[in-house]
């Protein structure tokens, strides 16, 4: 039950370029939204042109959390990505992560 020092707690939002992370991707996506933090945390993550299953994985997490969202990353660029993962953006707070990092909770 949320209480109202939970309410002051400031939304984040975690951003993640990725592209030929399937090795990784979900192990990374899943440790970020098991963490400790009481307030509301969602994940963003920017799927650059892969040549493997990465868009699958990611877009399937999203269907199933209702926390993961998925934009498109055309250029390809690690800067591009995170561009269009923090426009996606709903958090106050924005934090980057990696694609193939596991974040303690």
């Amino acid at each position: 039950m949320p209480t109202d020092e939970d309410a002051a707690l400031p939304t984040v939002t975690a951003v993640i370029p990725a592209r030929n992370e399937e090795h990784t991707i979900a192990a990374a996506i899943e440790s970020l939204l098991d963490q400790a933090y009481e307030g509301s945390l969602d994940v963003v993550i920017a799927v650059a042109p892969s040549t493997d299953r990465t868009l699958e994985i990611v877009t399937e997490m999203a269907a199933d959390t209702g926390r993961v969202t998925v934009v498109e990353n055309a250029a390809g660029t690690t800067p591009a990505g995170l561009n269009a993962a923090i426009a996606a953006a709903t958090g106050e707070v924005i934090v980057r992560c990696d694609a193939h990092a596991e974040i303690p909770d």
